[in-house]
């Protein structure tokens, strides 16, 4: 995966902050991504990659996910960090959506830290800004 997602402002512009995703996806030293990054079917994509092949993402910046399976697979998500931003007012990924995938995600192991917004089915950029400094923090 070699590109993030941004929400264009009101002017048609992306969002000032949408360039977080370039660090969130720098190369971890075994090669793998460090993370996917998606919204809406970008974030499906990116968590059905995480639970189909978690060998090859350190984790996924999830923007208005839902579950991409009624059954996930059965895999070993220790290790793995899912920062998921989703709107509580979204008609698409219902607060139902967002239970159910950050369980499905913390009872395979990964680490799942919510940060949600009082929005709809969009990416806030006060999400984006709090979600960059989560991936600023240095990593153990």
């Amino acid at each position: 995966m070699t590109g993030c997602a941004s929400s264009p402002s009101k002017t048609g512009q992306p969002h000032r902050n949408s360039n977080f995703g370039r660090r969130a996806l720098r190369p971890a030293v075994d090669g793998t991504l460090d993370r996917a990054v998606g919204f809406s079917n970008g974030a499906n994509i990116a968590s059905a990659l995480l639970l189909r092949h978690p060998e090859v993402l350190a984790g996924a910046v999830l923007f208005a996910a839902v579950v991409p399976f009624a059954e996930p697979p059965d895999v070993d998500l220790t290790g793995k960090t899912v920062i998921l931003a989703n709107g509580r007012h979204d008609p698409m990924a219902t607060a139902d959506h967002t239970r159910r995938l950050v369980s499905q995600l913390r009872e395979r192991g990964a680490e799942v830290t919510e940060v949600p917004h009082d929005g709809g089915h969009g990416i806030d950029p006060h999400g984006v800004a709090r979600i960059a400094e989560l991936l600023a923090r240095p990593t153990a």
